[in-house]
């Protein structure tokens, strides 16, 4: 039994994914072509993923979408509303010791 391994550029560009992980090389290119096409860039996907050899203009879009999720994520952690908490509950009783 033979089995036919395509690039993958073509694979991407045959079924519109590509399922292996994104390379740390893919995610560079991919933070430097949104820097060069910015948000409101006409047809910025397409010019994006022109950017990719081996993602697609899905591959791309899905990819933004996650890792800004990500982002979003570890900006509203758990940590700083801790922090805030203690915050107002320290300052709260260095206000009670004032008074006394």
């Amino acid at each position: 039994m033979y089995v036919v391994v395509a690039p993958m550029e073509t694979m991407v560009m045959e079924t519109g994914r590509n399922e292996l992980p994104w390379t740390p090389e893919e995610q560079k290119l991919l933070e430097q072509a949104l820097r060069t096409y910015p948000n409101g860039t006409p047809e910025r996907w397409d010019k994006i993923a022109g950017c990719l050899p081996t993602r697609s203009k899905k591959d791309c879009m899905m990819r933004f979408k996650v890792t800004r999720q990500h982002q979003r994520v570890r900006d509203d952690s758990i940590l700083p509303r801790v922090c805030l908490k203690v915050h107002f509950i320290f300052t709260s009783k260095v206000q009670k010791l004032t008074l006394v």
